[in-house]
């Protein structure tokens, strides 16, 4: 009789997966604020209030122009419509693109190759030990046409980070992404393994864990081996047909089903199962954490004054109240010092009137 063979393992790839700590709003930037038109409608306003200065050979006029393309309503009431007119269109453009460019959350970094990674960013992958890099460097020749094809020194590609493990992604995933995320890491993880199916956001393309976020390489995945089951007995091929039924009937997915609850039980803290143990009156308090704070659900996001656009908003705003305070304190001395001269000038004006009568 010949033999039937049963294919149990359905994975048939590793994928790579980079971890970067999540940033929820774009680093501080002053080219926010000049960046929100395009070159040439800057150009195309200068252009404007420089040709009608020069019409009117008047510097002030060049001004009020300028004032009128973006927005303001100047002194001269001749560019009424011209004012209100690009207010309605350029100002609300321009405030808008702002707004967003405040508010936006930055765009992740994708690569499509491991070669792409390790070039164009600071992301390396992890090993524990440095001679482990001579022998990861022939597996991936070996098995990525791509990466056998780059000439030079390989080695800088890799990260030596002692304290790593695999192990630690099955007894304590939080440690494993977050180790991660500190050291800019690279692994070879199952690709779509169903271990980690509720970490997958974004049409699984991407981990998340609390402030981690991991990106899997879409295009070099390193194929992995089979496993078949070789029957060559009697009745083989009525166990083929209940093993069919078997994996047919779900228990696969049950039994995957369990596996991820253990999984979230041992992320979730042990202070989770005494929270609801009566507490004496000096006891810290209880800080219970559910799936959604280990899965890093999307919640709104308190902005930062600082590490974020608001960061230059502020400096701004205290630049622009700083220089209304200077030009009020001259103000007012300059006031104070024309009071003082129409007094002097009254006084004296007194003075001769009393003297003539």
């Amino acid at each position: 009789m010949k033999p039937i063979h049963l294919s149990i393992n359905s994975q048939t790839s590793y994928g790579f997966v980079y971890c970067h700590y999540k940033n929820h709003f774009m680093p501080p930037s002053w080219r926010t604020f000049v960046l929100s038109f395009d070159t040439w409608i800057w150009g195309w306003i200068l252009l404007t209030a420089i040709a009608l200065g020069v019409l009117d050979q008047s510097f002030q006029q060049g001004c009020n122009v300028l004032a009128a393309l973006v927005g303001q309503f100047c002194g001269n009431y001749r560019w009424p419509f011209l004012s209100l007119l690009c207010f309605m269109v350029l100002m609300n453009a321009y405030l808008a693109v702002v707004t967003t460019h405040l508010i936006k959350p930055p765009l992740e970094q994708q690569f499509g190759t491991f070669q792409d990674a390790v070039s164009e960013s600071n992301f390396r992958y992890i090993v524990t030990k440095s001679e482990s890099i001579q022998y990861e460097i022939r597996a991936f020749e070996a098995t990525l046409p791509r990466y056998r094809n780059i000439s030079g020194n390989k080695e800088h590609h890799f990260r030596v980070v002692p304290e790593f493990s695999k192990r630690t992604l099955y007894t304590n995933p939080l440690k494993f992404f977050h180790t991660l995320a500190k050291h800019h890491g690279i692994i070879l993880l199952v690709s779509k393994t169903r271990a980690f199916q509720p970490f997958l956001h974004d049409g699984a393309t991407n981990y998340r864990m609390e402030t981690v976020q991991c990106s899997i390489i879409s295009e070099d995945k390193v194929d992995a081996y089979k496993y078949y089951w070789s029957t060559q007995f009697h009745h083989s091929t009525t166990a083929y047909n209940l093993m069919e039924y078997v994996q047919i009937s779900g228990i696969q997915t049950l039994i995957t089903n369990l596996r991820q609850e253990k999984l979230f039980y041992k992320l979730l803290p042990q202070q989770n199962k005494n929270a609801t143990i009566a507490l004496g009156e000096d006891s810290e308090p209880v800080v219970r954490r559910t799936r959604e704070d280990i899965l890093g659900v999307r919640k709104p996001q308190k902005m930062p004054l600082f590490e974020s656009n608001l960061q230059n908003l502020f400096i701004l705003y205290l630049g622009m109240l700083g220089s209304s305070i200077i030009v009020f304190v001259g103000e007012n001395k300059k006031s104070e010092g024309v009071y003082r001269q129409c007094k002097n000038r009254l006084d004296r004006f007194h003075k001769d009137a009393s003297d003539r009568f």
